[in-house]
């Protein structure tokens, strides 16, 4: 059964001051030991010990500017609508020194616990560099432009691919920021990976299929879903539902995948009359999505 999340768990980490993740999916919130997924937002100013995670952590900045200081590259600078992945084993340094911090999403693999961050409480920083320094070594992947995505037809939507087929050849996990505009109506879709949905502003209404079998006819039948801005949606691959956006306000939220989408993005698509635009240049205008 598809799994409607209200609320997040909040935590602070008592090791990094000025630290507070809302986790939607993981250890402590779903019991989920596969993958967690955290919305993060630290303010000017905020640094943590250097560590050496025990998972792969892939990072979408959304607002702010987002700074890394990493033992094979140097310092990189994670810029609002970029993307990284800073893999198990890597020594690295999370801090937001610009006004205003950072806001992003982190989606780790395995899920995310303060003792696998294996943090170093000497006090002994990284090095902090002017301009990346990338070695034969580094396995460190940096998205700095998402390839978008854009719906036609009555997919009235909009995706940003940080991490999947397209973008960087992912094979563990897709990673997309959707805007989904009024009038969006999607058919059913009968996916086949896991899909985690975390609902950023607005609001979406899923459609859930359900079947009862008996020995002598099938049922069928289905109930509304509604996820607003701060609650996520979970729909595991085999199940069947539908997704649209009525309000005028349409809706933003986070697509993670596991494993990725196809690399055709049929279910982007969610019918046989409606294509999928694909560019890694600049999105297009708002002024194409019309209510119909």
């Amino acid at each position: 059964m598809p799994i409607l999340i209200e609320k997040p768990v909040c935590f602070q980490d008592a090791a990094v001051r000025g630290e507070e993740i809302k986790e939607f999916i993981g250890r402590i919130s779903t019991k989920t030991e596969l993958l967690s997924i955290g919305l993060l937002n630290f303010p000017e100013g905020w640094s943590e010990p250097p560590q050496c995670p025990e998972f792969d952590e892939y990072t979408v900045v959304l607002e702010g500017n987002l700074y890394i200081d990493t033992e094979s590259a140097g310092t990189l600078i994670v810029r609002a609508g970029c993307g990284i992945l800073t893999p198990r084993g890597e020594r690295i340094q999370y801090r937001t020194p610009e006004p205003n911090g950072a806001k992003y999403v982190a989606v780790c693999f395995p899920a995310f616990t303060p003792e696998q961050t294996r943090r170093n409480q000497t006090g002994i920083e990284l090095p902090k560099t002017a301009q990346p320094q990338w070695t034969p070594q580094s396995r460190i992947v940096l998205c700095c432009r998402p390839v978008y995505l854009h719906g036609t037809g009555p997919i009235l939507k909009q995706a940003e691919e940080y991490f999947g087929h397209l973008n960087n050849n992912s094979q563990t996990v897709s990673i997309m920021r959707v805007r989904s505009y009024q009038g969006c109506e999607e058919n059913f879709q009968n996916i086949g990976y896991d899909n985690y949905y975390i609902v950023l502003n607005g609001e979406l209404h899923f459609y859930v299929e359900h079947y009862s079998v008996t020995p002598f006819r099938t049922e069928q039948s289905g109930e509304w879903i509604k996820a607003v801005g701060g609650q996520a949606f979970v729909v595991r691959r085999g199940e069947s539902i539908r997704c649209v956006t009525p309000t005028s306000a349409g809706a933003e939220y986070m697509m993670i995948s596991h494993p990725p989408c196809d690399q055709d993005y049929k279910d982007f698509c969610s019918a046989n009359n409606n294509d999928v635009i694909v560019t890694d240049k600049e999105p297009i205008p708002l002024t194409r999505f019309t209510s119909h």
